[in-house]
């Protein structure tokens, strides 16, 4: 089993040796990846690029992983109100989330588009790690960067966050951490929003993972050892499903009562195990496996 870093924090490790090695034995390669990143940490994060979502290597990816979507009957949604795609759970990686993007708005999903993305705002800031996230359609997760975006489009985000790496979704069972998320549902009540549910079956099999709880909740970045294929930090090979319930109608309010939240709240949880309770037969050996809400 090799030791690896959050995904997050692979780059600042890479540096701090890059360092070592130019002051032990002045290497070349070494001075030259130095070099680059303190280039692009020069350079603004990047933005949506849709041949980038469309890429070679995306596509690859998603077919390796069997990627699908499950929707209710079409039309199931209103397409002129923005919404919050709501997606759980994080996992170790949330691989639907990174591979999922192009299929919304592409004939055949049942998705309809367009949508872009909210990431933890370090993911922004690393360098190199900035332009890939940027590619495909994120933005730091603060209020008023989300506020802005949902005034043009609709946004998927992850509301879990580091809490679902340590404490959701693992290979021997499937959990979400949402008891104590509401702050996601108050902006979409004071943005008039809707929510919509979205579960990703086969993201809890990809990584086993050992972490710094503490360190990690102090950086705000996932601090550990990550292993999945041979013992090695590779996914391991799994259907993704991404299971999608109707939106949950919203009343625009700038104050909303903590009442209003916790009704919406509970319609979000009971969405989710619905979905799960109904198409967990789906995968081999889940039929009595539960969904735990935490």
């Amino acid at each position: 089993m090799l030791a690896f870093f959050g995904f997050g924090a692979v780059v600042p490790f890479i540096f701090l040796g890059c360092v070592a090695a130019v002051l032990a034995y002045r290497s070349v390669p070494a001075m030259l990846f130095l070099a680059l990143t303190g280039l692009d940490c020069l350079l603004p994060p990047g933005k949506m690029w849709p041949a980038f979502r469309h890429c070679y290597l995306m596509d690859v990816l998603r077919r390796h992983y069997r990627m699908r979507i499950i929707t209710p009957p079409q039309p199931f949604m209103d397409t002129t109100r923005h919404r919050i795609c709501v997606q759980f759970p994080h996992a170790v990686f949330p691989m639907s989330c990174f591979l999922n993007p192009a299929l919304v708005g592409a004939p055949g999903t049942g998705m309809p588009g367009p949508m872009e993305g909210a990431v933890a705002s370090i993911l922004l800031q690393l360098p190199f790690y900035k332009h890939v996230f940027g590619w495909i359609g994120g933005h730091a997760a603060d209020g008023p960067t989300l506020r802005r975006v949902l005034k043009r489009t609709s946004i998927g985000m992850q509301p879990e966050g580091i809490a679902g790496v340590f404490h959701g979704a693992r290979p021997d069972r499937e959990a979400v951490f949402l008891k104590n998320r509401k702050g996601f549902i108050r902006l979409a009540i004071q943005a008039g929003t809707d929510i919509m549910p979205v579960y990703h079956m086969g993201d809890s099999q990809l990584f086993n993972f050992w972490g710094f709880k503490w360190l990690s909740r102090k950086l705000r970045i996932s601090l550990g050892v990550i292993w999945g294929r041979w013992g090695l930090p590779l996914p391991r090979q799994h259907d993704l499903i991404a299971l999608v319930d109707y939106p949950i109608r919203v009343k625009q309010s700038d104050s909303p009562s903590a009442a209003e939240v916790d009704r919406v709240h509970a319609l979000l949880a009971e969405s989710l195990s619905r979905m799960y309770a109904e198409h967990k037969h789906l995968v081999p050996g889940w039929e009595t496996r539960p969904l735990h809400i935490i």
